[in-house]
């Protein structure tokens, strides 16, 4: 399954797959909005899958967030598979 954003009364739901294949353009589509705004919220709870790819993109784009003083936000659990361990 491909990535699929939509947009629903501000929050960004966000479904399929966060990784090697779609992290960049994931990450160039929420560098242009956190361009634009002062905050972002991103539901994941439709994500099935995120790898190591996806979480740096989720890392890089709250480092943005925090760096330009904007409010970022992660909604749901997405996928049950952990793959934070290896972020630092």
């Amino acid at each position: 399954m491909s990535l699929k954003i939509t947009q629903n009364n501000g929050t960004f739901e966000v479904s399929g797959k966060i990784n090697t294949a779609t992290s960049k353009s994931f990450k160039l589509h929420f560098d242009f909005i956190l361009d634009s705004r002062e905050k972002l919220t991103i539901d994941i709870n439709k994500v099935n899958e995120i790898n190591v790819c996806g979480a740096r993109a989720l890392k890089e784009l709250y480092r943005k967030a925090i760096l330009n003083n904007k409010t970022f936000s992660i909604l749901g659990a997405g996928s049950n598979e952990s793959i934070y361990t290896n972020l630092a």
